[in-house]
């Protein structure tokens, strides 16, 4: 369960800023468990996050591996594939809206919002922002002739859980762009 009042009582009250949800492989865990009990325990963690980080709090996920039913549930290195597929999905959340030869548009959702997540985070799974000099591929943005990021915030919305000071006017409030000429753009373009 989890329980956005308690995590910031714990906060409030004790000054607490990490969490640690342990997330079982086995006995009815994440890894042997049917897709639907799988999905419902991969929301309840991205819920845990979700509430965490409007806190301020770190969070610490713990793949939690119990061994009791499987002796090979001890080895590290037995859940590694789905390890990796869990934790490439709870760092950051994306959906595909288009493609284009070899190119995507992405829609994203940041879940912990780090310095350059999303551009260090699609290079290290192989897919680089088009015209990023730092994380991309310089070969495939001279070819493209993109000289700058294509990388464009529709939409900001702010949630301060604590005091903002000057910035508290913005709490609770919503920008948005059209993403219309976004997506056409990219579906017209060569």
């Amino acid at each position: 369960y989890i329980y956005f009042e308690s995590l910031e009582q714990i906060k409030s009250e004790f000054g607490i800023n990490v969490v640690r949800f342990a997330l079982y492989t086995s006995e009815d865990g994440y890894c042997d468990s049917t897709p639907a009990k799988k999905q419902e325990l991969y929301d309840l963690l991205c819920k845990g996050i979700e509430a965490a980080t409007k806190l301020d709090m770190y969070v610490i996920v713990d793949w939690h591996m119990v061994g009791a039913d499987n002796p090979e549930d001890k080895n590290p290195l037995y859940y590694l594939e789905e390890s990796k597929d869990l934790f490439k999905k709870i760092s950051t959340k994306y959906k595909v809206l288009a493609e284009r030869k070899k190119y995507s548009l992405v829609e994203v959702e940041l879940l912990t919002g780090r310095t350059h997540q999303i551009r260090s985070h699609f290079a290290s799974i192989g897919h680089p922002l088009l015209g990023d000099g730092k994380y991309g591929t310089n070969a495939l943005n001279k070819k493209s002739g993109y000289k700058k990021q294509c990388l464009c915030s529709y939409k900001l919305e702010f949630d301060f859980s604590t005091d903002a000071g000057i910035l508290n006017y913005l709490n609770n409030k919503s920008f948005t762009i059209n993403t219309n000429q976004i997506e056409y753009d990219f579906k017209s373009a060569d």
